[in-house]
Order: structure tokens, then C-alpha cells, then sequence
């Protein structure tokens, strides 16, 4: 039998090593995860979402997303432009995001609900064509 000293200092070797182990193998996973591939959306949604923002959107923020629409100039607010790098409200620029914004509007501004207009697949066509389409030109300086 072992002294109660041995085995303290044994369960300390075998707890360092199992630690070392297992941030190895979270960074292993880390450096997995950071090399898969960013899905590019498909090209139907994609045209989905381009005819519902001329319909839907366009009137207020522009073709181009600029905010810069006909109906824009008779609202209080300015119209936020959706083709620059930074959003206020969907602040990660992800396609979740802005979907949220789109299917519930924004609390005292122009910006109105489409939850009952939209479907969810429609609103999620919208937000796919603004970040993938609009939002990147401002991403990659075009």
C-alpha cells in the first residue's frame, strides 16, 4: 500500500495530464471547427429574397439598401442602410438576426412587423438576400 502522500501526488500527476489532455483536444476542435466552410445560400432563395425586398423593402430602403427609397424622405427617421458593415439592431449581421428585426419590426419607428405579411420562409429569403447580397458589398468594398 502506498502512502496517503503517494497517492495524493499520483491523483495530481493523473488530474494535470487529463487536464492537458482535454485542452488539446478543445483546441483540436476549435482548429476543426475554424476551417469548415461558410455554406453559401442557394441561389432560389436568394432570388426569393431579391423580388420580396423590391416589394417589400425596397420602397424605403433603396435597391441598393442604401435607405434611400421613394417613401423614405416622408418618415421622421432616417431609414438605416442595410449595406454598410455595422447595423444597429441586428448587430451581428447574421441572417437570424436581421430576420428577428424583419418578422417583428422595431418598438417606435417605421420599421413595421412582417409576421402575419411574411412567412417565416419568406422573411428568412429577405434577411439571406440582404446579408449575402447587399450587406457584402460593403463587406468586400463593392
Amino acid at each position: 500500500m502506498l502512502p496517503a502522500t503517494a497517492s495524493v501526488a499520483a491523483l495530481r500527476v493523473f488530474a494535470a495530464v487529463l487536464a492537458l489532455t482535454l485542452v488539446s483536444a478543445g483546441v483540436a476542435l476549435v482548429a476543426a471547427a475554424a476551417v469548415v466552410p461558410v455554406q453559401q445560400p442557394d441561389a432560389e432563395v436568394i432570388e426569393q429574397g431579391k423580388m420580396l425586398y423590391a416589394d417589400q423593402c425596397a420602397s424605403c430602403h433603396g435597391m441598393e439598401g442604401k435607405g434611400d427609397g421613394p417613401a423614405a424622405r416622408f418618415l421622421a427617421e432616417e431609414v438605416p442602410d442595410l449595406s454598410t458593415a455595422e447595423w444597429k439592431y441586428a448587430e451581428d449581421g447574421s441572417v437570424a438576426a436581421l430576420a428577428a428585426v424583419i418578422k417583428a419590426g422595431i418598438d417606435d419607428s417605421p420599421m413595421t412587423p412582417f409576421e402575419g405579411t411574411l412567412s417565416d420562409e419568406e422573411i428568412n429569403a429577405v434577411a439571406t438576400y440582404v446579408v449575402h447580397v447587399l450587406r457584402s458589398k460593403a463587406d468586400t468594398g463593392g
